[in-house]
């Protein structure tokens, strides 16, 4: 049985349908052998021009390489767009559409499928009921495919072992495929045990062209599961819809091979008893944006290879999972672009695993949700907890922040938010700008995995995407979250949740959330969470990249001997690390602050290159420790070692933080090394805590420095107590006040005196006091902060060719200079042609300058040849044409021979 094609070629009174079959009857039967074949009966093409009916495939205005015909599925493109989808799930009552014909070649596109309609009691389908779409011509250029067709059984009982098809037409040379078509089987009950088939189908290449698209799969309209409970999908593939929008589907098993499933319902709940298999396939639970509920898969074993997995939102539960080589799995896109009721971001996109045994991610797996956080808004501020917010002078917009703030632009970045060890939220996303109407760069996505043994040798990315560039551009999204919950923790993989960069004028995105948490691990894998560059264009400066994201891990095990271009705050349990060596080199930062952190290298620790850094300590609640320790010798060649010393409460002393080098702590290639005293001791005049280093020998090379400029005790500034500075020599009192006291008294300010005179000349333990502030005209308001202190023991040399600072910074307009910081090098050979430096700060306005600090060197050989600059370097306060008396003081410099040992006798 067939009907005629169907003839319309124009839509000026909308495509009419003028064949189909349309059977009623109390009882159908298609015995086996039989068949209702209407296949290339729809729209015909219509010369060499466009297909006819709502789907037809475009043709293009060079005139070839057409697109395919839409119904059921989109159209293939070709180089013009395939058909658009048209049409109903549940009744369809169309034929298939013609894709597009090629005018350069003079060749017609392919007709579409028909339509059959059956309306019955009972019916049986042993036999077959096609409505495919015609292949495309194929010659020097092609034409596209036509889509299949539409088929309707209505009845009360289904069944029979037949198949029911309406596959699109693959495309000709260059041209695009066609749409599958749809197919509804509306029953009130049924035991059908056949096949059904919406394919859409493929394009095709020729000459060294690259395949053209191919035509999207079509639609089934099922009134329940049961037509699907065979357990195998084979060379077949639909979108999946059902009576009630049925959202709860249960298999005994099922396999898909060269498959593709798509459910469509709403807060889908997929229940497989025992195993979910896919090999060369797609499955698709997306369900709707804005769904309430999570989607649920549910299987004993869930395993695919070379295989796709899209979930809208969902938690995964199975006794194992398997991702082989091939495997590829996503979640939707959050789409919230506020907070609900009780202001929280809500989350609508993630993936979340719950395995009672094993999760493996093989190698050329890929779980891959970049992009897929809080997306990126037009022209205006950013969407997530940690949004940037729109400029409101319309240019410059600040990159999302997440393990750490987003990078500014003109405007600030995003804040930091979630928990460093379970993070649960997806990246944000940047600002956009509405100057040149520019979209923000959305944030990764969000994925959770608890299982007993976790193995990852593919990747996980949860990355940002970076902004939208134009003459003014927007900022990056933030990295998204990945948190591992398991036993024991292996393989050799990737896993990054990086900021997407910030483009022309705009911040970087800051890096995401890692969290693994395990008993043991056998770890060799990499780890990023890198904040993105902000960018500069037409002559600009950079904007502020994004701050690193955050790793937390049960332990240090995790960290690789070697990091490269990474980019880490890192988190743990314990603070205490334990490596063979470590090297960082382009661009690698790594930072812990954790209280009690301590870093055992047992032979070398290497920092090369402009942009690597080590940075340890600083934390509130620290006890005198060994903050770093380096069996060998400890080489900054280039990048920055940053040593930052925690708070204590002892007021004659701040020995608080020891870095021990066994062999050469050598400073070249313009590296730094920064150490820092604690700043903001709760009562002022305590002594904070400082670093100190012993080495083996020291040196710093012409063009290195040891930098601790402004790294002593903090100014004063607003919201402080208005108490003066900080430290034992801080500036008393608020507005008009003086500089900080250390080799010196401070300079006198319009209302008070500079702080005291501390410390000892010989032996300067301490680091330089902060002066007081003014809030005076438009600001900063903020003393200087002083100096901080270079403490270094070295046993054998200290060769200074480069320089050691400990100069205090300057203050805002008003206010009063920090003190100059302390110098105290020991050492047996001392040399070098560099420059040593202890200076206060000039003052402000109406304010007192800092005083000079304190530089001491012990030896027992001298060679030196080069600088120090400690006194005379103090300007007086300006305050309107003359320097309050008395004018900060000049510092004090000390140098020591260490008497040679030798013997003591006693007689008594």
């Amino acid at each position: 049985m067939t009907h005629a094609s169907n003839t319309d070629t124009n839509d000026t009174d909308g495509w009419q349908v003028d064949g189909r079959v349309y059977i009623v009857c109390s009882n159908f039967t298609l015995a086996a052998g039989g068949t209702i074949n209407v296949d290339y009966k729809g729209f015909q093409p219509i010369g060499y021009i466009k297909g006819a009916g709502p789907g037809g495939g475009s043709m293009p205005v060079n005139g070839q390489n057409p697109g395919g015909g839409g119904y059921g599925g989109a159209g293939g493109n070709g180089t013009h767009a395939g058909g658009a989808a048209y049409g109903s799930t549940n009744a369809p009552d169309w034929p298939g559409s013609a894709g597009g014909g090629s005018y350069n070649f003079s060749m017609p596109g392919s007709a579409g499928g028909g339509l059959v309609w059956i309306v019955a009691t009972n019916a049986t389908i042993d036999g077959t009921i096609s409505a495919n779409g015609a292949n495309g011509y194929t010659v020097i250029d092609g034409t596209g495919g036509g889509s299949g067709g539409g088929i309707y059984i209505q009845c009360g009982t289904l069944s029979g072992s037949g198949t029911i098809r309406a596959n699109g037409g693959t495309g000709g040379n260059y041209a695009g495929g066609g749409g599958g078509g749809r197919i509804a089987l509306d029953y009130v009950s049924a035991a059908w045990t056949g096949s059904i088939q919406v394919n859409g189908a493929s394009g095709a290449p020729n000459y060294g062209y690259p395949a053209s698209a191919r035509g999207g799969y079509g639609t089934l309209y099922l009134s329940d599961t049961t037509p699907l409970q065979g357990g195998i999908i084979a060379n077949q593939g639909y979108h999946l819809y059902s009576a009630n929008n049925l959202s709860a589907w249960t298999y005994e098993s099922l396999v898909m091979s060269n498959a593709y499933l798509a459910l469509t319902a709403s807060n889908v709940v997929f229940t497989v008893t025992n195993d979910l298999l896919l090999h060369n396939s797609t499955l698709l639970i997306n369900g709707f944006a804005g769904d309430t509920n999570a989607t649920r898969i549910a299987a004993r074993n869930l395993t695919l290879t070379n295989s796709t997995l899209n979930v809208q939102a969902g938690v995964i539960t199975a006794t194992n999972v398997y991702l082989r080589n091939g495997a590829s799995m996503t979640h939707a896109v959050n789409s919230a672009v506020t907070t609900n009721a009780a202001g929280q971001w809500p989350i609508d996109g993630w993936l979340q695993f719950i395995c009672a045994a094993d999760f493996l991610l093989d190698t050329g797996a890929v779980i891959d949700v970049n992009s897929k956080g809080y997306q990126g808004r037009y022209a205006t501020s950013g969407a997530g907890p940690g949004a940037a917010v729109m400029n409101p002078g319309t240019a410059n917009p600040g990159g999302a922040g997440h393990g750490g703030p987003g990078g500014s632009g003109g405007y600030p970045g995003g804040p930091e938010y979630d928990a460093t060890n379970a993070p649960t939220y997806p990246g944000s996303s940047g600002a956009g700008s509405p100057n040149y109407n520019t979209t923000g760069g959305s944030g990764g996505g969000l994925v959770l995995i608890t299982a007993s043994n976790v193995t990852i040798n593919g990747t996980i990315s949860a990355n940002g995407a970076s902004g939208t560039q134009n003459v003014d551009g927007s900022g990056g999204g933030s990295g998204g979250s990945i948190a591992i919950a398991c036993t024991h923790l292996a393989g050799s993989g990737t896993l990054t949740a990086n900021g997407g960069a910030g483009r022309d004028h705009s911040g970087g995105g800051a890096g995401g959330r890692i969290a693994l948490n395990y008993q043991t691990t056998a770890w060799t894998g990499a780890v990023q969470v890198n904040g993105a560059s902000g960018s500069p264009n037409y002559g600009y400066p950079a904007w502020a990249s994004g701050t690193m994201g955050s790793l937390y891990a049960s332990d240090s095990a995790v960290l690789l001997a070697v990091m490269s271009g990474v980019g880490i705050h890192f988190f743990s349990p314990s603070a205490i690390f334990a490596m063979n060596s470590l090297v960082l080199t382009n661009a690698s930062r790594f930072w812990c602050n954790m209280p009690n952190t301590s870093m055992s290298i047992s032979n070398d620790l290497a920092i090369y290159g402009s942009g690597s850094s080590l940075d340890l300590g600083g934390a509130a609640g620290d006890t005198p420790r060994t903050l770093l320790s380096v069996g060998g010798n400890l080489t900054v060649a280039g990048g920055s070692l940053i040593m930052r010393s925690g708070i204590t409460n002892q007021v004659s002393t701040n020995d608080q933080e020891l870095v021990r080098v066994n062999g050469t702590l050598l400073v070249t290639n313009s590296g730094a090394v920064y150490p820092y005293s604690y700043q903001f001791p709760p009562q002022r005049t305590n002594a904070g805590g400082s670093v100190r280093f012993e080495v083996g020998n020291l040196i710093v090379a012409a063009g290195a420095t040891i930098n601790a400029n402004g790294t002593g005790f903090a100014g004063d500034r607003e919201g402080y107590g208005n108490q003066g500075g900080f430290g034992p020599g801080g500036a008393p009192g608020y507005w008009n006040t003086g500089g900080g006291g250390h080799g010196a008294p401070g300079g006198k300010g319009g209302n008070y005196l500079g702080g005291a005179e501390y410390g000892s000349s010989n032996a300067p333990v301490l680091p330089g006091s902060g002066g007081g502030y003014t809030k005076h005209g438009s600001g900063p308001w903020q003393g200087g902060n002083g100096g901080g202190l270079v403490r270094v023991k070295a046993n054998g040399t200290i060769q200074i060719d480069g320089t050691i600072n400990a100069d205090a910074s300057a203050p805002g307009p008003f206010d009063g200079g920090g003190s100059g910081g302390g110098v105290y090098l020991h050492c047996y050979t001392f040399k070098g042609a560099g420059t040593i430096t202890a200076k206060g700060s000039n003052a402000g306005q109406i304010s007192g300058a800092g005083a000079g600090g304190r530089i001491a060197v012990w030896y027992r050989k001298n060679e030196w040849t080069g600088t120090l600059s400690y006194p005379d370097s103090v300007a007086p306060g300006a305050p309107y044409g003359g320097g309050y008396i008395p004018l900060a003081g000049t510092g004090t410099v000390c140098f020591v021979e260490i008497p040679p040992p030798g013997t003591v006798v006693l007689i008594q």
